[in-house]
């Protein structure tokens, strides 16, 4: 009976440990992402009306909207700037909002014309991070009404694209919670067999 107890006491333990080394590991700052995770570009989407980003942290805040409303550029194939207003919705913590940037053309694509957004390695998320690589993302216009447009994959430069999961704390806390739980299991039974 005091064998068992004893063992459910190291696997209550063995899992206490597990979700602390976790919870450490994940736990962020309200930026989305974690505080350790660096600001990454997760997808585009393109339409003839706008133009849609989505990073993995918050780069709507207060303390960052100012400097990233001026982080991107516009060009057409002729490399000539092509006009576009900046849209980001009001910080709510805790929404996937906060990770969004649009930006809408002051006029349509034209067809069949290739356009590059270009956005600056000065990108911050509200942690301080930032995306600190230039990324180049290339559209293209259907020759057809009404307008499709594609987006390309994005084009990094100043180092390779960000991840967006951070597993440097997580791999290492498990193993160390493993090997913790089986050592405690077999020091468990040796004292019994004593």
């Amino acid at each position: 009976m005091r064998h068992r107890s004893r063992l459910h006491f190291l696997l209550a333990f063995t899992i206490l440990c597990w979700f602390s080394v976790s919870a450490a590991a994940l736990a962020g700052d309200g930026s989305g992402g974690g505080a350790n995770t660096p600001l990454a570009l997760l997808s585009t989407g393109a339409s003839a009306r706008e133009i849609k980003l989505t990073f993995n942290k918050n780069v709507v805040n207060d303390t960052v909207r100012e400097n990233n409303k001026a982080c991107f550029t516009l060009t057409d194939a002729a490399g000539k700037s092509f006009p576009f207003q900046v849209s980001m919705p009001e910080d709510q913590p805790g929404s996937d909002s906060s990770r969004i940037i649009t930006l809408k053309p002051d006029r349509e694509f034209a067809p069949g014309t290739t356009y590059t957004l270009n956005i600056s390695p000065e990108l911050q998320a509200k942690s301080g991070s930032v995306i600190g690589k230039t990324i180049a993302i290339k559209f293209s216009t259907s020759n057809t009404l009404p307008l499709a447009v594609t987006a390309g994959s994005p084009a990094y430069s100043g180092g390779a694209q960000a991840s967006g999961a951070n597993s440097s704390y997580i791999i290492p806390g498990a193993v160390f919670v493993a090997v913790a739980g089986v050592g405690l299991a077999i020091a468990a039974r040796r004292r019994k067999k004593i």
